[in-house]
This record gives structure tokens, C-alpha cells and sequence, in this order.
């Protein structure tokens, strides 16, 4: 799997809290020391929701083309969040359960910012100011507001685009309903927005919004505003409607969207430059199932789904260009109460399918691994996995440039193994989780 570098400081209970695009930086955590603390002392102001010293503080640290690791100390974010890179900073979501309020609150951190500790707040739960995704690249967020009454005809939701701190934010959209998802186009022009009224009866929406309309020529046929809703009543778990953007580096930026009804279920293709879509697939729905982690692969020319037919579950790769075939990639063993998370390999020659219990009295302690070659219809277990208790600790990674998978056993063993099952080999005793430290970050699509 290549050379080892030991993080400084880093023990049996360090994690990772976030990685940078190229996977060159990231941020895990240690045990304090006294020196972490000693150029801070008296800074001013104080750093949102800081509660003196702790026992352990993330680090960030970076890995140059020679090996050699530089660190820096970050004690005035909390051990238990996450990070996301800037463009020149870092988004750290924090959970602040003492609050009483449900979600994360995001801080800002970057060396540029005025003052000893540089860390801003960015969002305001207990006014309803969320940060609901961020554009890491041009270092901007979108948040949300909402207000009226829960649950209410008079329920909505105000959406901004702002800098990285929160700053000068502009309104995008408002609309009635709450925010389902927010999703920013990889090329920054467009954003997705799903919303769900929650009255005497429910309507879903998904909405285009240009993030940027002075640079996009609204007049020419570009499609702008909603391009699909689904209303239904009461609790219908064959209605539903999701929808999710085509990974790509360039024009034209096009979004899938799922819906499905009572006797038929579509995927429908929509070219943001342009009015109308393209039917990509339709069928009878599959049977109601949790909902599972579809994929896209890396080129953005196919899309990896699970079809669900009472017990037997079947794995399917539907084509998003012109003229494409979709291909059954085989049975896969996973019941409707499961969860299955797909996923491509680095080169797309494989479609890879964990299947894991929910969490409960069955939830098992291992999850299982699948693997087809992309079209062959040859699905096979290629791994029995440790099913984690805690989600920041991943057991299976796909590690670059994509010919083998890693993954921890039940026993703490660190395995690698080929994608078609080959030489399965123990690297290491003792592993707790294994990270890939490289890869796109708009692969995967909640379904």
C-alpha cells in the first residue's frame, strides 16, 4: 500500500477530521500539551464555544514531496469535529449538544484572519443561520434561514450565498417548504436545491438556482427555477423524489433526478443550458428499501444503483450518454432493511457494494464487501469488513491508483485485497480504521 509516515504525536485513539482535495494536508487529532496552548495565552477575543484546555486538540498537518511532515496546532477547535478545506482556510463543523440544538455549528479557521487564534463563526443554529454546503474552491458557503411555523402553510426557507466567514450574503432563492438538500455544481455556476412542504400534504421540489446570472445567459433557453415536483399524501414509501449533479470538470452542467411513484419509477437527465431533459432510464419501481448510497463514476458516464425486488437485490449501471445500454452488474445478498453503499473504483473498471445492518439489537458486527468489473455481471464477496460503531472510523477505503481495496476485519486486522478477490493479504494487527486520503467528493448520491 506504500510507505508509512507516522503523524507526530498521533496515538491508538487519533483519527482523521478532514482531508484537502489533493491529500497532501489533513487534521487529526492527539493529546495536548501545554506548549499547543502557550502562544494563546490571553488572546482576545475568545474563540466561539471554546472550554479551556482539553485533553486532545486537532493538528493539521502537511506532507511535502520529500516526506518530511510539518504540524500545526489547533486548540481552539474541538476534538469532536470535522474539517473542510478552503481555498485558504478551513470550515470546522462542530456539535454542540449542551445547545439542545439538533445540527452542527460551522467555525471558520485560516492564518489570515485578524486576531491571535483566527477562528470566526459562521453559522447561528439558535436563529436558524445553517450552513447547508459549502464551495470549497471559490471559498464561499450557502445558508439557509427559515421561518414561519414548523409543519405549517406558511413554512419557508431563505437561501444565501455568502464568503467563507459568513460574509456579504447575497439571497438566492426563497421558497416555501424546508430545505431538503443543498448541493453547489463542481464548476460553481449552479446550485440544487430539494425542498419539502409538510402540510395537509407533502410537495417536493427540485430547484436550479444560477449562483452567478450575470455570467449565465438566462434568455437563451437555460434552464432556471424548478425542474421537477411530487406530491403526495400521508406516509407513501414507494413516492419519491431525489436528485443529484453529474460529476464534471467542464459544460454542460446537467443533474439526475429520481422519481418514482406508485407503478413507475424514471431517472430523467436535465442540461442546465438548455430547456427539457433526456429519459435515461424507466421502469416499474423496486420494491421500498432504506435508502442507499448510489454512485457515479469518476468520468461521469455512468451512474450505479440498487434495485430492490423483495429479498434479492440487484446492482445496476445505468449509462448517462447517448446511446448507452444499462448493465446488470449481478445479485447482489442485501434485504430491504440493509444499507448499501456503492461506489466506483478510482480507474471505474469496478463497481464496488457494501451491505451493512441498521443500527439496532441486529446490527451485526461486520459489514460485507462486493465487487463487479464494470458490465460483466460477475458480482462477487471479496471481504468481510468490521462494521464500526463510530462513523469516524472508517473500515473499508479505496486507496490510489485503484488496483487494490483496503479493509479492516472484525479481528482489527488491516487486509488489501485485488478487486476481483485475489491474494487477500494481512498488512497490519491492531487497525482501528483506514482512510484514502485522495478522491472526489461528488461521487456518491444519497438516494
Amino acid at each position: 500500500l506504500g510507505r508509512s509516515l507516522l503523524l507526530p504525536g498521533s496515538d491508538g485513539r487519533s483519527t482523521v477530521h478532514g482531508v484537502s482535495p489533493d491529500g497532501n494536508t489533513l487534521v487529526y487529532d492527539r493529546p495536548s500539551s501545554d506548549t499547543d496552548y502557550a502562544p494563546f495565552q490571553g488572546a482576545t477575543p475568545q474563540v466561539p464555544f471554546e472550554q479551556g484546555r482539553a485533553a486532545r486538540i486537532p493538528v493539521e498537518a502537511s506532507i511535502g514531496d520529500s516526506g518530511v511532515i510539518t504540524t500545526l496546532p489547533l486548540p481552539h477547535l474541538d476534538r469532536g469535529g470535522r474539517g473542510v478545506f478552503a481555498e485558504n482556510g478551513l470550515w470546522w463543523y462542530s456539535s454542540q449538544p449542551s445547545t439542545g440544538l439538533f445540527g452542527d455549528e460551522v467555525l471558520y479557521y485560516s492564518r489570515h484572519l485578524p486576531g491571535a487564534r483566527n477562528v470566526v463563526r459562521v453559522s447561528d443554529l439558535l436563529y436558524d443561520w445553517r450552513v447547508v454546503d459549502l464551495d470549497p474552491p471559490r471559498s464561499r458557503v450557502v445558508i439557509a434561514q427559515a421561518f414561519g411555523e414548523p409543519r405549517s402553510a406558511t413554512r419557508g426557507t431563505s437561501l444565501y450565498l455568502a464568503g467563507e466567514i459568513g460574509q456579504n450574503p447575497r439571497l438566492l432563492l426563497q421558497v416555501l417548504g424546508d430545505v431538503y438538500q443543498v448541493l453547489v455544481s463542481r464548476d460553481g455556476r449552479w446550485l440544487l436545491c430539494i425542498t419539502q412542504q409538510n402540510d395537509s400534504q407533502i410537495v417536493r421540489t427540485v430547484w436550479a438556482v444560477p449562483l452567478d446570472p450575470a455570467k449565465i445567459d438566462l434568455r437563451d433557453g437555460t434552464r432556471a427555477g424548478a425542474l421537477e415536483t411530487l406530491e403526495w399524501t400521508g406516509i407513501q414509501p414507494n413516492w419519491h423524489l431525489n436528485a443529484a449533479f453529474v460529476p464534471s470538470d467542464g459544460p454542460p452542467v446537467k443533474v439526475i433526478v429520481d422519481h418514482a411513484e406508485p407503478n413507475a419509477e424514471w431517472l430523467a437527465e436535465y442540461r442546465l443550458d438548455k430547456n427539457g431533459s433526456d429519459m435515461l432510464d424507466a421502469r416499474p419501481p423496486s420494491d421500498p428499501h432504506q435508502p442507499d448510497q448510489a454512485a457515479f463514476s469518476h468520468d461521469g458516464r455512468y451512474l450505479a444503483l440498487r434495485r430492490q425486488h423483495s429479498a434479492n437485490g440487484v446492482i445496476e449501471t445505468v449509462p448517462l450518454v447517448p446511446g448507452g445500454e444499462t448493465l446488470r452488474e449481478g445479485s447482489l445478498p442485501a434485504l430491504t432493511g440493509q444499507i448499501v453503499h456503492l461506489q466506483f473504483s478510482p480507474t471505474d473498471d469496478y463497481v464496488i457494494a457494501t451491505v451493512e445492518n441498521l443500527d439496532g439489537v441486529d446490527r451485526g458486527t461486520t459489514q460485507q464487501v462486493y465487487a463487479g468489473h464494470t458490465g460483466k455481471y460477475d458480482l462477487r464477496k471479496i471481504a468481510s469488513a468490521e462494521l464500526p460503531y463510530d462513523k469516524d472510523l472508517p473500515a473499508v477505503a479505496l486507496p490510489l491508483p485503484g488496483s487494490l481495496l483496503a479493509y479492516i476485519d472484525a479481528g482489527q486486522q488491516l487486509h488489501a485485497v485485488f478487486y476481483d478477490g485475489r491474494n487477500d493479504t494481512v498488512v497490519a494487527n491492531s487497525v482501528r480504521a483506514v482512510w484514502s486520503l485522495k478522491g472526489a467528493n461528488d461521487l456518491s448520491w444519497w438516494r
